[in-house]
Parts: C-alpha cells; sequence; structure tokens
C-alpha cells in the first residue's frame, strides 16, 4: 500500500517576499523621516516651544539665533534659512558667514501660541586665531585650513522677548563662540 505525501517544506509561503517588502518600507520611513527634518522639522524647533516667561522666551530667541548662526556656517539651503525669521537673509550672511562687523542681522519670530514676539540683533565680534594653530592670517578667510578648524568667531546675541498680553519685556544678551 502506497501513499502519497505532500511534502510542505518544499513549497514556499512568501515569507521571504512579505519580509523583503517590510524592510523596504521601514527604510522608506526612515529617508523620508529624515527629508522632512532636514528640509522642514528643525527650522522652527525652538520658536515652536511653549514658553511661562518672557524670559524663557527670550532665552529661547538666543538659543534660536545661535542655531541660526550654526545653520549659516554650514551654508545650509536657502529654504532651510529663509524661514527662520531672518529679515534679510544676504546681510545675515555678510554679517554671520563673512564676519561683517558693520552691520547688524535682525531675526524676528512669534511663539507657537502667539503669546511671545522674540526679536533678536546678532552682530560679528571679531575673530582670533586658536591656539596651537599656525594660521595668524587677519582677517582669516572663511574656509577651514587643512579640515580642521582654525578660528573663533565671536558674536553678539541680543535677545528681547515681548509679552504680547501683560507687555512684560525680558532681554538676554549672550556671547556666541563658533569654531571654523
Amino acid at each position: 500500500m502506497e501513499t502519497n505525501r505532500t511534502d510542505y517544506r518544499t513549497q514556499e509561503s512568501g515569507i521571504a517576499l512579505v519580509s523583503a517588502l517590510l524592510v523596504t518600507g521601514a527604510c522608506m520611513l526612515f529617508i523620508a523621516g529624515v527629508y522632512f527634518l532636514m528640509g522642514s522639522g528643525w527650522k522652527v524647533a525652538l520658536i515652536n516651544k511653549t514658553y511661562s516667561s518672557a524670559q524663557e522666551a527670550s532665552t529661547g530667541g538666543a538659543e534660536h539665533a545661535a542655531e541660526v548662526i550654526r545653520l549659516v556656517n554650514n551654508e545650509a539651503a536657502v529654504a532651510l534659512i529663509s524661514n527662520l525669521g531672518i529679515q534679510d537673509v544676504n546681510v545675515a550672511k555678510s554679517v554671520i558667514y563673512d564676519c561683517d562687523k558693520t552691520q547688524t542681522a535682525r531675526i524676528e519670530a512669534k511663539t507657537a501660541d502667539g503669546r511671545y514676539t522674540m526679536r533678536v540683533s546678532v552682530k560679528c565680534g571679531g575673530n582670533a586665531a586658536i591656539p596651537g594653530t599656525t594660521t595668524y592670517k587677519f582677517p582669516p578667510p572663511p574656509t577651514k585650513l587643512g579640515g580642521l578648524p582654525s578660528f573663533y568667531f565671536f558674536y553678539a546675541i541680543v535677545s528681547e522677548a515681548k509679552d504680547v498680553q501683560n507687555n512684560n519685556v525680558a532681554k538676554v544678551e549672550s556671547v556666541y563662540r563658533l569654531a571654523r
């Protein structure tokens, strides 16, 4: 008596296809998330915070200005820079990247809840060679020598936040140092 048995081990159930599609979908979601963050997610991250006092909002404005300085020095895309509340992008690039001491970059923004308005000014305070480097050319070219930062650039940040409801005003002055 002979019985025909079906060998189910040789039949493919499609699990390889399903797992490949899942991995591909996860990778595509990750790439889309990174693209969103680079394009629009970070541009107003500090402005969208909810602040409980004008002093906190003013400090947030100074942090936002430090992020703007970092983005402009890294030559970020114009679309990213233009949505940060900068009043004149060309002046900001001149002040921040070229260290033009005669001009002032201005940033104006409101918090997400509309309770505070922030006015921030950024002015270049100068630059100095990093100790241990052999570059003593002044003013320095706005490039890196040998791939390593060779100069410190100093920026004066004055942030003022005003509470729209109570007319409370807070002011924060800070210095930001950037190695370039």
